[in-house]
């Protein structure tokens, strides 16, 4: 077993991560080449999966580590493909929901870091957002807005700064499910200007729906 492998073995049955911790496994993780390797960033999962407790250099951290494994450190580099988005869906999620808000943050960082990523990712992300909002009968609240603008706007989705038609149908359905609802009023802007967005970016050849 190796040192690294270990130290996540310890944590694991601790269930508690410290700052001191944090330092021990960046330097596990980035000392010999600068890079996560694959049986480091599943380690890196499982520990922010099972950890019940963890100082906030660990979010930090485990983003910093994740982003740049996937993004670039796996071939095609500065780019997610479709295998890429697969493995960080099957990841982050359990039962097709989004384990945790840090698993949410790191999809989006991934977007915004990423050079392109597929449409799906983004698209995934928002339906994850509608869900929740379907399952609590919540307002979408200002930092919900926020992320939503981070993952429509990303400089890594398919379409450059253009929205999407998969994107805006995403937010169609998720306005859809709280029109009557006392939303932030950043919603009703964001929501227009991301559809007029995807409509005046829409191919000339492909009318948009709705």
């Amino acid at each position: 077993m190796s040192t690294l492998s270990a130290t996540i073995e310890r944590l694991l049955t601790g269930g508690h991560i410290s700052a001191e911790s944090v330092v021990a496994l960046r330097q596990l993780v980035f000392a010999a080449d600068c890079t996560v390797s694959a049986e480091e960033a599943e380690g890196l999962f499982a520990l922010d999966e099972c950890v019940v407790e963890a100082a906030p250099e660990w979010r930090a951290f485990f983003l910093e580590a994740m982003t740049d494994y996937v993004v670039r450190q796996q071939s095609p580099r500065g780019y997610i493909d479709a295998d890429k988005a697969r493995w960080l869906v099957e990841r982050v999620t359990r039962d097709g929901r989004l384990k945790s808000a840090t698993e949410l943050e790191l999809l989006v960082k991934a977007l915004e870091t990423a050079e392109s990523a597929p449409s799906q990712l983004s698209t995934f992300v928002i339906r994850q957002v509608a869900r929740a909002a379907a399952g609590d009968a919540s307002p979408v609240d200002a930092a919900e807005v926020q992320l939503l603008r981070r993952v429509v706007f990303a400089c890594g989705g398919e379409g450059g700064i253009a929205v999407t038609r998969e994107e805006a149908a995403a937010l169609f359905d998720l306005n859809d499910t709280v029109r009557d609802r006392d939303n932030d009023p950043a919603w009703r802007d964001f929501f227009v200007k991301a559809v007029a967005n995807a409509i005046l970016f829409a191919s000339p050849a492909r009318t948009p729906d709705r």
